[in-house]
């Protein structure tokens, strides 16, 4: 059993290369066809690639803000919003609630690793960073953030030049933020 939780990168390049195999398409194809058209993008999209012309699944989607926007609006329990229906809610529902006891029980791998300290309580699920109310976000390097609260129907995005990759009290801070600005638009 993991003893802490640590986020590697290329996982998600894996899952990008397994898309491609499996459909025999390429991902940015696939990415194209499955959710950037049905949930009306307003622009295009541009992925990045490795050396060998790999695209990145990891990071480097580059879009508008606007999109940004959009693709956390397809993450609002169904009924919320008018946004298209690509993700399922049942899958949704158990990014959000499904957990595994046991590991939580008994010192949860999260509490173990460097996002215990500016994220305490919060879970990694589905490619996600999950909070203990629900909401759940994305986080990217130099602080790029999507915050979605299927609690208060807010979405909001994010983009930043930090001078860091990652800066642990500017992320808190900012997470922070986004749940504040939450509670005060639905109040």
């Amino acid at each position: 059993m993991a003893k802490f939780f640590h986020y590697v990168s290329p996982n998600t390049d894996l899952l990008g290369w397994l898309i491609e195999r499996v459909t025999g398409t390429p991902y940015a194809n696939v990415l194209s066809d499955a959710l950037w058209k049905p949930m009306g993008a307003g622009y295009d999209a541009y992925i990045n690639v490795d050396r060998v012309c790999a695209p990145r699944a990891a990071g480097g989607l580059c879009m508008t803000l606007q999109d940004l926007i959009r693709f956390g609006r397809l993450h609002l329990p169904v009924g919320t919003d008018t946004s298209p229906i690509i993700v399922p809610g049942r899958w949704l529902q158990g990014m959000r609630e499904d957990h595994d006891p046991v590991a939580l029980d008994h010192g949860n791998t999260w509490d173990g690793s460097s996002f215990a300290d500016f994220m305490p309580g919060w879970r990694y699920r589905d490619a996600w960073y999950v909070s203990p109310n629900g909401a759940y976000g994305g986080l990217g390097v130099f602080g790029q953030y999507l915050y979605v609260d299927p609690n208060t129907g807010v979405v909001i995005a994010k983009f930043s030049a930090q001078p860091r990759a990652l800066d642990h009290q500017l992320n808190s801070a900012t997470y922070r933020a986004f749940a504040a600005i939450g509670e005060f638009l639905t109040r």
